[in-house]
Formats: C-alpha cells, structure tokens, sequence
C-alpha cells in the first residue's frame, strides 16, 4: 500500500489501514471499500475515492504476491506492473533477465538469481546470455568504454557467467544481426556498441564533421 500504486494512500495511511484490518486489508478494500472510514482521517467520500483507484490497479496484487517469491520489493513490482499491466507475470516467466532493463533498476545479478536458483534455468539458456553481454557493455560504460572489442568483450561476458568465450560469441553474432547490438569495425578490429551509445557515436562525429566543414 505504501509503493505509491494506490493514489491517496501514503506511507502514514497505510500504516494505519494495516493497524486497523491486518491480513484482511486488501479484502477490505476490494470488496467492503466504504469501512476503510473507520481509520481516522479517511472520510467515506476519500474511502470511495480510494477504493476507485485501488479497482484501476486489476492485477497488480497478483503481480505482488507472485514477486514476493522471487524477493522483489513492493516498489520494484509496481514497477514491473506499470511497465507491462496485466502480462507482467507471464512475461518476466518466460524471461526474467527483462527485469534488468532500462528503467527498473533491478540489478542482472539479482535477475540471474531468480532465473537460475528459483526458476531453474540452465546456465547455458540463451536469454541469460544476452543479458550478460549488455550488461558488461552498460558496466564498462561506467568505465568510459562507449564500446568493446567483441572477442574482449565475449571473454568478459564469458567469464562472468561460467560459459565458453565460443559459446557467447555466437550469441553475440545473433545478437549484431537482429541491431539488439551494433558493430563497427575499425582497421581489422570489430567493436560493439549498446545501440542508443552507437546512435550517440553517430550523430557526434556528424555534427562535429560538420563543425569543421563550416
């Protein structure tokens, strides 16, 4: 109640929500809305107001309660849920490393926890692999690499996730086929590129080749 999901409820409010109801809280809200008047400060035209926006939120309980499993807080469900609505669960299922996506701050580690140790995935499972060469990429960007050299980069990603450095390579192949990825080359060597950093590359060395024209 306290993630922000529910519009007019707060951390204080549900605090006292939860003091008054406990286990049957959501109940409550779901099915007899009009008793959530009994908390102080919540008026029967805020209990309905309340009760409004908490029915706009089909599913997100669900998606809660199934996540808790996986050790993801309320914060980061709703997250999730805003990001694919009534699919969420179904989704990260079928491929968890999408929680460490851009805008979910859900770390890969955490992501390659629940993949491996909850959900059973082998380690060798192609959706962990292309997880772990774009987060070696987003890692080194930290570093002040916009790109890696692809065999330095299939040796880290390798190194990382206990495969072969031959075994990502052909993923990281698949990967610069469908432009998941970008690759240059430069004299005999080829680098790759998270494609929003290629697109960046790009348009600077344009405008500064412009600049010098001028």
């Amino acid at each position: 109640l306290s993630s922000g999901a529910v519009k007019g409820i707060g951390q204080a409010t549900a605090i006292r929500i939860v003091e008054k109801f406990g286990d049957e809280t959501l109940t409550v809200m779901e099915k007899t809305p009009a008793r959530l008047a009994e908390i102080q400060g919540i008026s029967p035209a805020k209990a309905a107001k309340i009760a409004e926006e908490y029915a706009k939120q089909f599913g997100l309980r669900e998606v809660m309660l199934a996540f808790a499993e996986f050790g993801l807080t309320p914060g980061e469900s709703f997250r999730c849920w805003k990001r694919w609505g009534a699919a969420t669960i179904e989704r990260v299922r079928a491929n968890p490393y999408i929680l460490c996506g851009t805008g979910l701050r859900i770390p890969f580690e955490r992501a390659d926890a629940i993949s491996r140790g909850i959900l059973g995935r082998q380690d060798d499972d192609r959706a962990r692999i292309e997880a772990g060469v774009l987060y070696v990429l987003r890692h080194n960007l930290g570093n002040g690499h916009t790109c890696l050299p692809a065999y330095r980069l299939a040796e880290t990603t390798a190194g990382l996730l206990g495969l072969t450095a031959a075994g990502v390579e052909a993923v990281v192949e698949g990967m610069t086929a469908v432009f998941a990825v970008r690759e240059e080359s430069f004299g005999e060597r080829r680098f790759v590129f998270l494609n929003h950093i290629h697109r960046a590359e790009t348009a600077i060395a344009a405008r500064v080749l412009g600049m010098l024209r001028e």
